[in-house]
């Protein structure tokens, strides 16, 4: 599934309730761990839900999964500021991923605060 918007992942939450099908949220595949398996439904996040804004003067990046790391720093150079920490992948991980892994938990299709760490002049 390719979901446009949030009101189509309510429903897919909905639907995922009634028929006790889970739900597997997918950013960018680029992970080798397997999160992008299920016996459920596949929901693929990447394409669709890619928006951010720099607020605080770069010390808050309100970013949404499909967004790949490389384009976060990239709104974040002017402030001399980028995410953290900065994985290998940065260029085709999408922060979907890397919220997960900063915070240990599901990210759906909501805007999630990053870790801004200040650049070294």
């Amino acid at each position: 599934m390719q979901p446009i918007n949030s009101t189509e992942v309510r429903k897919l939450f909905a639907f995922s309730r009634e028929k006790k099908i889970p739900l597997t949220f997918r950013a960018g595949g680029t992970s080798l761990s397997g999160q992008a398996i299920t016996d459920g439904i596949l929901v693929d996040i990447g394409r669709n839900f890619r928006s951010a804004s720099v607020e605080q003067e770069g010390q808050l990046l309100r970013v949404q999964p499909g967004l790949i790391g490389a384009q976060a720093n990239a709104m974040l150079k002017k402030y001399a500021s980028k995410i953290g920490p900065d994985p290998a992948s940065i260029t085709a991980a999408r922060l979907g991923r890397h919220s997960l892994q900063q915070r240990q938990r599901h990210v759906a299709a909501a805007s999630r605060r990053m870790l801004i760490t200040r650049c070294a002049p």
